[in-house]
């Protein structure tokens, strides 16, 4: 055992070798359970802190967390129930709805322990798209997707919204540490001061994801609650203390996700394009790339814009791609170009279904996500750097690629049949770890 407390992997390992296994006699020959430590979960259902109805005026949404001494909050079963209403007049129009997955209301949404931000998902309503649809099966649609999630054609949405009566939606927790996190320990012990932690969301304008052919339009936000569990525990100071003398980190808890940065670069009009990316990140798990027309942001006209991932075959033709190659200083990734030719794109699909462990040597028959190869070569096509070292292994046991020291940035050769059309844009998800040591004095740290 070293000076801090800290039982080292051997000398735990020697000492489940060795040591005896004692049970209390009155449980030899039992069939009763041990008892663990006394406890109890109850549901808690928080409305946010921001004054209700939230209207394009106002579209902050914000709640601060606090908990009582002996509760643990647990966010993995965790939901936002929302209620939206639209409204739309003018020009004629006959439908107005929210795009698909209500989710992509969401600008930006920040998670903030102290003065220090562990969370800042801008543009997250491409980060939330392109998420789900990697994630999602293909039955998803017709049930949680439809039910929850705003997932629906352009008449179900249209239904939901055919009057100014507000819609239910349950929305994901969406930060990604608090919904990873099974339990997530009380702060008030941890921080200094008043420090709280804060959820904030920033809902984006309604061009960028209503629906409509009205030229006047609107959207009024009157419900915003979080539900999650609170854990009661009988002596949670002895639990908190017991985790503590276990981290690695003195007086801390370290929590640990995969982080997606998303940021947007501007194709040329040539046929061969070198994209330079200023990606500085110490732990790189992978890059996803998708394309959108810019001119389609703000368009209420545009349908589905969230998730149409311009394609090598998209009918339009406006991205005639024929390979792509990643560039890491003067290393080629893959060694050869990918190719994009085809009408399914067949060797572009394969990273793709690689980079999410769905496809491997020996092959693979079980269900994949939705994605069909068609629809992936025409509206859902992803660009994929991967830079795990031993995808199927754990990452501790190598380092991921660090692009912190490096002088140079990374590369995204692309060559196209013919040139591009002008306004097309590249949407960059940087996928990396980043940890989180939860209980420094006046907030947390964040590294990344």
């Amino acid at each position: 055992m070293s000076g801090n407390g800290i039982v080292s992997k051997a000398q735990y390992k020697t000492s489940m070798q060795v040591g005896p296994v004692v049970a209390p006699k009155e449980l030899v020959n039992s069939h009763i359970k041990q008892v663990a430590a006394p406890a109890g979960r109850h549901p808690v259902y928080t409305p946010v802190d921001t004054r209700m109805p939230v209207t394009e005026q106002n579209p902050i949404i914000e709640i601060k967390l606090g908990n009582s001494m002996h509760q643990w909050i647990d966010f993995f079963r965790g939901a936002i129930y929302i209620k939206v209403s639209l409204t739309g007049s003018g020009g004629g129009g006959t439908y107005i709805r929210p795009s698909n997955l209500i989710a992509n209301m969401i600008e930006r949404f920040e998670l903030i322990d102290g003065n220090t931000q562990v969370e800042d998902y801008q543009h997250y309503g491409e980060k939330y798209t392109l998420d789900y649809h990697l994630k999602k099966k293909k039955n998803a649609s017709n049930t949680s997707g439809f039910a929850f999630y705003g997932e629906g054609s352009q008449a179900d949405r249209n239904a939901r919204h055919a009057t100014s009566a507000s819609f239910e939606y349950k929305l994901p927790i969406t930060s990604d540490i608090l919904s990873k996190v099974h339990a997530f320990p009380n702060f008030e012990p941890f921080a200094q001061g008043n420090d709280q932690l804060i959820m904030r969301w920033y809902i984006a304008k309604g061009s960028a994801w209503i629906e409509t052919n009205y030229t006047t339009y609107s959207w009024t936000v009157t419900q915003w609650d979080i539900y999650r569990d609170h854990l009661d525990l009988d002596d949670s100071k002895r639990f908190q203390d017991a985790l503590l003398s276990a981290s690695t980190v003195p007086g801390s808890l370290k929590y640990s996700w995969l982080n997606d940065d998303v940021f947007y670069r501007n194709l040329e009009t040539t046929s061969k394009q070198t994209i330079s990316l200023e990606i500085k990140k110490s732990s790189l798990q992978a890059i996803l790339v998708t394309v959108r027309k810019a001119a389609d942001v703000n368009n209420p006209l545009i349908n589905d814009k969230f998730e149409t991932w311009y394609g090598p075959q998209h009918p339009s033709g406006s991205f005639p791609l024929l390979n792509y190659q990643w560039r890491l200083d003067t290393r080629s990734w893959p060694d050869r170009p990918i190719q994009t030719d085809g009408p399914y794109a067949i060797h572009a699909y394969q990273w793709l279904l690689a980079y999410k462990n769905q496809d491997n040597g020996v092959g693979n028959l079980e269900e994949t996500f939705d994605i069909t190869p068609t629809d992936f070569a025409t509206n859902s096509f992803v660009m994929v750097f991967d830079a795990r070292v031993w995808p199927q292994l754990k990452t501790e046991v190598f380092n991921n690629v660090s692009t912190l020291k490096s002088n140079n940035s990374i590369h995204l050769e692309l060559e196209f049949s013919t040139p591009p059309p002008a306004g097309m844009q590249l949407v960059i998800h940087t996928i990396h770890d980043k940890n989180w040591y939860f209980g420094f004095a006046g907030g947390g740290k964040v590294v990344w």
